[in-house]
């Protein structure tokens, strides 16, 4: 399995990972509640409480990469190549602390991702292992994915069920009702 095939079973990549502490500049919160009206908020379970990340709107909580990367391998700069012709470009993402770092989600050039592995150890992130993301990796995430999408399915024909016996029900008492 590979990035590609993995997009193309409707994960998705790319969101906007909203962290509270980054949001004190008006123009950074203007733009912030602006691109919300436009995007769906999805919110996801780390050690220290509830974050936020946006998504189009049609996105699922379930179809987002990054989440099963978190999950399944915790904290750490992962990347993986993505090849196209002659071009090589990156999908790169790191977690630190549980949480997606924002704007590190993304696919970047090979340039941009020599210059951010050459800077981590400098930075706030030089304790974060780095992990290339190879084809065992994308089968697990798929796996998983898999799993969560037959949970999801599962949820939707139980919550339809109630719903329809509901009506059903309520019809029923209704239609007696009536009679006398």
């Amino acid at each position: 399995m590979t990035l590609a095939e993995l997009l193309k079973n409707k994960l998705t990549i790319g969101g906007i990972w909203i962290d509270s502490s980054q949001t004190e500049e008006h123009r950074h919160r203007f733009w912030l509640e602006s691109t919300k009206k436009k995007c769906r908020k999805i919110r996801y379970k780390t050690r220290n409480g509830m974050k936020e990340v946006l998504f189009p709107k049609q996105v699922k909580l379930h179809e987002i990469l990054a989440l099963y990367i978190k999950e399944l391998y915790g904290d750490g700069m992962f990347y993986a190549p993505i090849v196209e012709g002659d071009i090589t470009h990156y999908y790169l993402i790191c977690i630190k602390d549980d949480c997606v770092i924002s704007p590190i989600d993304t696919i970047i050039t090979e340039g941009m991702l020599s210059y951010i592995l050459s800077q981590k150890d400098t930075s706030i992130y030089g304790s974060l292992d780095v992990t290339v993301i190879n084809d065992d990796i994308f089968d697990a995430i798929y796996e998983e994915y898999l799993n969560q999408e037959k949970k999801y399915r599962n949820t939707i024909i139980k919550v339809s069920a109630a719903i329809a016996c509901g009506i059903s029900i309520f019809t029923i008492i209704i239609y007696i009702l009536s009679l006398y």
